[in-house]
């Protein structure tokens, strides 16, 4: 909640007890929400590397325990920093492996990571590209 009004220093606060209390009483799930949170908060603020790491981190622990929307969510992330990286081909690939994770389970998400792979440049339209 802090990230969306504005309060980044609250925010990472928050997201590093959130990550220490996950890790304490064993909460995978909250463990990759917080580092999925993290990476965004990152990249927000221009750390791509510390984006890119906290997001990886995620997908590797919701990949190990099952946890397909956190994987999906750290799918887009890593899409999202090799996107503002200018990896177009690479933001592309991530953000069509979230896409599909996101349809799959029915989540909501998947809109906006359609919308997001619709805006990059030199992506072809699936409607332009059926037989």
């Amino acid at each position: 909640m802090r990230r969306l009004t504005g309060d980044y220093p609250g925010a990472a606060r928050d997201l590093r007890e959130a990550l220490d209390i996950s890790r304490q009483i064993g909460s995978p799930d909250t463990e990759v929400t917080a580092l999925n949170e993290s990476g965004t908060l990152s990249r927000i603020h221009g750390d791509l590397s510390q984006a890119r790491a906290s997001h990886q981190q995620a997908l590797d622990l919701a990949r190990q325990r099952g946890i397909p929307l956190g994987e999906a969510r750290a799918l887009a992330g890593l899409g999202r920093c090799a996107r503002a990286a200018g990896r177009t081909a690479e933001a592309e690939d991530r953000l069509r492996r979230a896409l599909a994770i996101f349809q799959r389970i029915g989540a909501a998400e998947a809109a906006d990571v359609s919308a997001e792979l619709d805006a990059l440049p030199g992506t072809p339209d699936p409607a332009s590209t059926s037989p």
